[in-house]
């Protein structure tokens, strides 16, 4: 990864510690050889509320990624998932973000697919 960003083959995806600022990141996991799904552990959060409020708003409003199932950050534990195009032509990057009151968990894929937006 670059500092700042969760890298995927040639996708560099701003890492919340770019948006939100400094954060305790205690565990990565590379679940494939290929580098295409990597995954974030985030615990101690002070506040996991406004911090994915902040970064949410940021992709979808200046990254441009879609969101691709409702969620509700009143709720105190839940999933938000976000998804764009590659710049890797019939790709698709996936940021899918576990939370609950303290921690958090960011799981990015890229994968084979289009986006269908109605």
């Amino acid at each position: 990864d670059k500092d700042g960003f969760y890298t995927l083959k040639k996708d560099n995806i701003s890492s919340i510690e770019k948006i939100v600022g400094k954060r305790n990141l205690y565990n990565k996991k590379v679940n494939n050889k290929n580098n295409l799904i990597k995954t974030y552990y985030y615990n101690n959060i002070e506040d996991v509320y406004s911090d994915l409020s902040i970064y949410t708003d940021y992709l979808t409003n200046e990254a441009k990624y879609n969101v691709t199932k409702d969620f509700d950050l009143n709720k105190k534990t839940g999933v938000i998932e976000l998804a764009t195009k590659s710049i890797d032509n019939g790709y698709i990057i996936i940021i899918n973000i576990k939370y609950s009151k303290n921690e958090y968990t960011i799981k990015i894929t890229r994968g084979k697919g289009r986006l269908k937006l109605s």
